[in-house]
């Protein structure tokens, strides 16, 4: 059996061209396994026929299938930022970016099926706040009205100017400890500023 090396015919541009630079090796692989039988009789000749054809064939479907499908020979896309826990205080304040990734957390005080829209409410000295959460992504959704929510999700302004979280994940809590949570997240915002002036 003789094998049939076609990858010396090809430039890189021209495999770039019709691949992608992360497919040479690809390429690369499939023309090398290209077997022709090194007989002349007639058998072998269409033999080595078809395997030619197969490798053509295979060339065209591979160059049209990267300008349909462009995206398959794209880098892998970002998985979705974990969040930054931010106290509902800070979120009824506009102290979080528009658009920014946020936890937060609250208790259940009402649950607008029709709108999909949670309230959560939190206390904070003698002061209650409020933070909207729109629960579309995470429904169906059973509300446990007066329990302890966390929320993760985007933080979207309303054109009333107000501010609704966009909940990715929304998860019962009910029992922890709230004042061990608050104490968590006010160690890993000293914990990661004085990380960010060490570097």
């Amino acid at each position: 059996m003789l094998t049939l090396n076609l990858w010396s015919s090809c430039s890189s541009s021209q495999v770039a061209g019709i691949t992608g630079v992360h497919h040479h090796a690809e390429l690369k692989t499939v023309f090398n396994c290209i077997s022709l039988p090194t007989r002349t009789s007639l058998p072998g000749v269409i033999v080595g026929l078809v395997h030619l054809w197969i490798c053509f064939v295979f060339c065209l479907v591979y160059q049209e299938t990267s300008k349909i499908h462009p995206i398959w020979f794209q880098e892998p896309t970002m998985l979705p930022k974990p969040g930054i826990y931010y106290f509902p205080w800070e979120v009824s304040a506009g102290q979080v970016p528009d658009g920014g990734t946020l936890r937060t957390f609250g208790r259940l005080c009402l649950y607008d099926v029709t709108q999909s829209r949670v309230t959560l409410r939190a206390q904070h000295g003698s002061d209650q706040h409020q933070v909207l959460v729109c629960t579309k992504l995470v429904e169906p959704f059973q509300a446990q009205v007066g329990s302890l929510y966390v929320v993760l999700g985007e933080l979207e302004q309303e054109d009333d100017g107000g501010y609704v979280v966009k909940a990715r994940l929304l998860t019962c809590v009910e029992g922890i400890n709230l004042p061990s949570l608050e104490q968590a997240i006010l160690e890993q915002r000293l914990y990661q500023q004085e990380r960010g002036s060490s570097q």
